[in-house]
């Protein structure tokens, strides 16, 4: 029997005669894999119910019992009543009491959860039997409309039994390659395992006489700073010449059925292998494998055969090196990757250069930002999008939890399948994006920006960023300290000791103990404790929660940054590294991870300090360049605003020019309070913030807020007519655009919720301005790179954070590099955007970046 379900109610049916298939993941589920997912047997799954309950169906469980526990307690008792029964012996004093209390409502839930089965079934089981659909003539409609996607997911093809189905279709070591057919995949897949020259390089001319070639690189780390220290290694590399003709040659696998003739030459291929990384390197890479993971890849000498009763000797990196080397800098050959920038350095730290290239989640991200749908711009997400078909996941290959292995660990045909399904993927997708490109006005942002920006971020996150240790250690403490302080505050004026970063305890405090009031809750129904309520209760005077605002500004600050930077410190070069994402938001904007280096506050004393302990090299300065209010300037050139265009080419203070306006006053009798507004209501209007917003940022009534935002655009005609327009273009067309034409979906903006509408009016007032700065400072760093590169000077950037841009300059070539960098800001812009307010960028040198800032 086949139950297809995904539902975990369905699993205290699984036995030996029935199974389950999820139809959303492709897979089946049986007596092992409920055991895996949950921790106990089919057997024992209602009872597991029972003690965790489930809220969807008002299930009401033992509260405080998880899955983990749940299932640790029935491994030890044996079942729900043996549970209850043994509860007084429990160790855990609030677990015993749960249990004790909650007993009978463990039973009821019991009841609930376990599935009748001696119910009286009127209706005989062969009159249940499928009767077929009467499908004449809709196959043909749907052929003559050209409705294959449809046609393909109606389910009037080609019908696969459930045996048929269950199995991945992926070309095995079989000679029969007939079978070699994904579930709803008209493309025939020949998945090859390539274990010898001979095979590898007829992959090669296969390439060459394609003309295009995907690529993908599978390793032990999806970090990238751990190839340029030895630890990250490379597994294997996938090659697709064609939709479902890929392979997969793997180089760095020690799982069962990798074939270890002799200790010696199997030492001396690694060997091969650490020495070929560097030679020929972009950016001097150099080296070795060390001594412990020699003695990790020998651990695998003396292992049996793999599950599919083979094993396999696999190439050596120097051979696989030495025989690709030559079609990764062929230029008749374009290499195709997803997220490429990744591969790049994996390859680039084994002494491989790649080119030409093409990046299918950049063609997506320039096609479709703010569109994406729930699968990103990932390629799995793509592929459901675009070709309408599932991917083996990551997870699914390597597992997940504890019994989580690294992909050098995985059988080389489950490596082979998920690998070269990649690469196949990734060219199909080239396929389907590359033809809308072509068609599209955005050939000039994807070849000129994006992928200009590859090489430029390589060269950053490789060279990363030096920090001292000992600053952020010192700081760290004296956060600490604070944050102690704070707690002791709060403690006597709750009249009892919390933890402020537990929101339960938090909760308890201010709405229970204090009898505070917000009629802000969570789905739950729960209040909620998050900072817009505490400000409101701040604003109130109410002073527990001001001191809770500031603690959490102390304690975000030591965990994210003073504790967490000097972890992130690489142990080859003692410097940060972090990565750029380069479609993390959906503006085109950069965001970096690993560490986070765009949210260290600036106007505070404690984020300053944190910048102090950014340190370029001995001998070395920061040259610290930021845009001045290019924002602004680029809202004033789009909008036609004259007075603010005349503003910032005659360098008048625009927010006091904005205040004398809005406040009736003489630019020369505005004074600091009506300034701060002023500059308030400027970028409210670039954020598109509502009356509300503006109130609470300036501690003043909506009314009064309302009335600033109606006298700014009175005085601002131009921009309030920008404003409307570009609403209601928005609104027809479902997108906006930046000044090179980075079309940005806001897909909200005709929602019949409000709530949703507001947001996304917000989104698209925004959208253009900060989308067009993005596309300007990713212009003037790929400027500023090739400046570097070709004049191979010693200077380089070292951080872009948000309007920012950090070189590490020698002293003696700081004046130079100041004012040539400086030029390429300020014309980074031209000759295509067209702006009609000129760019004007602010310098500052130091020996730490918040001097230099």
């Amino acid at each position: 029997v086949v139950i297809d379900s995904s539902d975990k109610d369905m699993m205290q049916l699984v036995s030996s005669d029935v199974e389950m298939f999820d139809p959303l993941k492709n897979r089946v589920i049986d007596e092992a894999e409920v055991e895996v997912l949950y921790g106990v047997p089919p057997s024992l799954m209602v009872d597991l119910q029972a003690l965790t309950g489930d809220s969807s169906d008002n299930i009401p469980g033992v509260p405080g019992i998880g899955v983990k526990t749940a299932s640790l307690l029935l491994r030890t008792y044996g079942s729900l009543e043996g549970v209850l029964a043994g509860a007084e012996g429990i160790a855990q004093p609030k677990r015993r009491q749960q249990l004790m209390e909650h007993a009978e409502d463990a039973r009821l839930s019991y009841r609930l959860a376990k599935l009748r089965d001696d119910v009286e079934v009127s209706v005989p089981l062969e009159d249940l039997v499928s009767q077929g659909r009467d499908t004449s003539g809709v196959e043909d409609f749907l052929i003559r409309q050209n409705f294959r996607r449809f046609l393909k997911g109606s389910g009037l093809g080609k019908k696969e039994s459930y045996g048929e189905s269950k199995k991945r279709m992926f070309v095995s070591d079989v000679e029969d390659k007939s079978e070699a057919l994904l579930q709803e995949d008209s493309v025939e897949r020949c998945y090859d395992l390539v274990v010898e020259e001979s095979e590898l390089l007829k992959w090669v001319e296969k390439a060459r006489k394609a003309g295009i070639v995907a690529i993908d690189t599978e390793t032990t780390s999806l970090s990238t700073e751990s190839f340029m220290t030895g630890e990250g290694e490379l597994v294997g590399v996938s090659l697709s010449v064609g939709a479902g003709e890929a392979c997969y040659i793997p180089v760095g696998h020690r799982g069962a059925d990798v074939k270890v003739e002799d200790a010696g030459e199997e030492d001396a291929e690694k060997e091969d292998m650490g020495e070929e990384r560097g030679e020929g390197d972009l950016f001097g890479y150099s080296e070795r494998q060390s001594e412990e993971k020699k003695a990790e890849e020998q651990e695998t000498e003396g292992l049996g055969e793999g599950e599919d009763g083979r094993q396999y000797r696999q190439l050596p990196w120097s051979r696989v090196k030495e025989i690709l080397s030559p079609l990764w800098v062929d230029e008749s050959v374009l290499k195709v990757g997803h997220n490429l920038k990744y591969d790049v350095h994996v390859l680039e730290a084994y002494g491989c250069r790649v080119t030409p290239r093409a990046d299918t989640m950049l063609m997506s991200f320039v096609l479709d930002a703010g569109r994406e749908g729930s699968g990103g711009h990932r390629l799995e997400g793509l592929a459901k999008r675009h070709l309408g078909l599932e991917m083996v996941s990551f997870e699914d290959v390597v597992g997940r939890g504890r019994q989580k292995k690294t992909f050098a660990d995985v059988l080389l045909a489950e490596a082979r399948d998920y690998a070269a399904e990649d690469a196949d993927m990734t060219l199909r997708l080239y396929e389907v994006l590359k033809g809308r490109l072509e068609r599209s006005s955005h050939q000039g942002l994807y070849h000129g920006v994006e992928m200009g920006l590859i090489d430029v971020l390589v060269r950053m996150e490789r060279w990363g960023v030096r920090v001292e240790g000992d600053v952020l250690e010192s700081l760290g403490r004296k956060l600490r300290g604070q944050e102690e302080v704070l707690e002791g505050d709060m403690s006597r004026l709750a009249g009892e000791s919390f933890l402020p970063g537990s929101p339960k305890q938090v909760r308890h405090i201010l709405f229970d103990v204090l009898g505070l009031s917000s009629g802000v809750k969570t789905k739950k129904g729960e209040k909620t404790t998050r900072v817009d309520v505490l400000e409101d209760l701040a604003e109130e005077g109410h002073e527990i929660a001001r001191l809770l605002l500031k603690w959490r500004g102390f304690n975000k600050l030591r965990s994210t940054y003073a504790e967490s930077l000097p972890k992130e410190m690489s142990i080859r070069d003692g410097r940060v590294h972090t990565t750029y994402a380069m479609t993390g938001a959906r503006t085109g904007r950069l965001s970096s991870q690993s560490p986070n280096l765009q949210n260290i506050p600036i106007r505070t004393e404690e984020g300053r300090e944190i910048r102090r302990s950014f340190v370029p090299e001995e001998g070395m300065i920061f040259l610290a360049l930021d845009y001045n209010q290019i924002e602004l300037r680029l809202l004033a050139s789009l909008a036609g605003e004259e007075t603010m265009r005349r503003a910032f080419s005659e360098g008048v203070d625009i927010h006091a020019l904005t205040a004398s306006r809005v406040f009736g006053v003489e630019v020369e009798e505005v004074d600091g309070e009506k300034r701060r507004q002023a500059k308030a209501i400027n970028f409210g209007i670039v954020y598109g913030m509502s009356a509300y917003g503006l109130s609470r940022q300036l501690s003043i009534g909506v009314g009064e807020a309302k009335e600033f935002i109606g006298s700014y655009f009175s005085e601002f005609e131009a921009l309030h007519a920008y404003k409307e327009d570009l609403l209601e273009a928005a609104k027809k067309n479902g997108y906006v655009e930046t000044v090179l034409g980075r079309r940005l979906y806001v897909e909200a903006l005709n929602s019949k919720n409000g709530t949703l509408r507001a947001h996304a009016e917000r989104q698209a007032l925004n959208a253009p301005i900060q989308g067009s700065a993005a596309d300007i400072i990713k212009r003037a760093m790929i400027r500023i790179d090739k400046m570097l590169q070709e004049e191979q000077k010693v200077s380089r950037m070292v951080l872009q954070v948000h309007d920012e841009i950090v070189l590490e300059v020698p002293e003696g070539e700081a004046d130079e590099m100041e004012e040539r960098v400086k030029g390429i800001m300020e014309g980074a812009g031209e000759p295509f955007c067209g702006l009609s307010v000129p760019l004007r960028v602010d310098s500052g040198r130091g020996l730490n970046w918040e001097e230099a800032h």
